[in-house]
């Protein structure tokens, strides 16, 4: 059995306009809470949708479109100077 966590916590997100807001603002603050591996932080800190894609790969996520349009959010969020 796959672990499910890191997908669940994008789920999340996705579907919570107010926590992916904290994210965006301070992702170590909104990761303090989360039942997530150390690595699965990691991989969230970077805001890199091919690390994401690659910690998730067991997952099909390349048909959710509501998730790649999550990851695009948050890349564009990581690469606009605050």
């Amino acid at each position: 059995m796959s672990d499910t966590r890191l997908l669940r916590y994008l789920l999340e997100l996705a579907q919570d306009p107010i926590r992916a807001r904290d994210f965006r603002a301070d992702p170590d603050r909104a990761l303090a809470g989360a039942d997530l591996s150390p690595a699965q932080r990691d991989v969230l800190r970077s805001r890199d949708p091919s690390q994401i894609r690659a910690a998730l790969v067991e997952r099909p996520v390349e048909d959710d479109l509501l998730f790649l349009s999550w990851l695009g959010s948050i890349a564009d969020d990581a690469e606009t100077p605050a």
